[in-house]
């Protein structure tokens, strides 16, 4: 497998995750627009830490790039909701 073909694996895969938890979200909040459930948030916050780590994991091959950081602003800002 060449380095290329490995980084837009690496790339879609954090992209296709971030999507999801993003959907995630939203149907959380959709259903439950006045209280999310503890499980759900804990739920979610797993989820978040579980991507954080799959981002910094493509940092470390290398491949930051503009991708990497929107996902972490992603996963910061959803955090950053499930923490108020």
């Amino acid at each position: 497998m060449t380095g290329r073909w490995q980084r837009q694996r690496l790339h879609s895969a954090v992209l296709h995750e971030a999507l999801a938890l993003l959907q995630l979200v939203d149907s959380v909040v959709l259903q439950e627009v006045r209280e999310i459930h503890d499980a759900q948030v804990e739920q979610l916050q797993q989820q978040c830490a579980e991507l954080s780590r799959a981002i910094e994991h493509v940092r470390g091959l290398g491949h930051g790039d503009s991708l990497t950081a929107a996902s972490a602003r992603l996963v910061d800002a959803i955090r950053g909701e499930l923490a108020q």
